[in-house]
């Protein structure tokens, strides 16, 4: 058989090695800068658009200011409406989450007082020590002496 005919380039090491890569490269940092590029992009592209649509809303409003004004208003009110409603998601998913820990914290607390108690049982020195009831003496008062009882 001719060993000069081979598979992939690099072989499986370099499938590892492109998934490193990946890994490095696709962070969320990463991803952040990509979005942002691409709006600088597009901003460059439709500058002309852009300028034109900005043209027509001064007409209407007066100015350029109150143009910028009216836009970064409806900007605002744009994603605070957005904001409201995804707010059921991000509570749902929120309190799930906080189901979750909140299961795990307390299978922690059960396996430890379960350890605790293994081990108090197991040395009675670690046990706390009991401390016998004292009785009531006749000079002490009773519920019914308190004000308010």
């Amino acid at each position: 058989m001719n060993s000069s005919i081979r598979g992939p380039r690099g072989g499986p090491e370099a499938l590892q090695t492109a998934r490193a890569w990946s890994r490095r490269l696709c962070t969320r940092k990463n991803a952040i800068w990509l979005a942002l590029a691409a709006v600088a992009v597009l901003l460059l592209v439709y500058r002309r658009f852009l300028l034109s649509g900005l043209d027509l809303i001064a007409e209407a409003t007066g100015s350029r200011w109150t143009a910028v004004l009216s836009l970064a208003l409806g900007l605002l009110v744009l994603s605070s409406a957005l904001a409201w409603m995804f707010l059921p998601f991000f509570i749902y998913f929120g309190l799930r989450d906080l189901r979750r820990h909140a299961a795990e914290l307390e299978r922690a607390t059960n396996l430890c007082a379960r350890h605790l108690s293994q081990l108090a049982a197991d040395r009675p020195e670690l046990s706390p020590p009991r401390i016998p009831e004292l009785p009531r003496s006749a000079t002490e008062p009773s519920l019914k002496d308190q004000p308010g009882g």
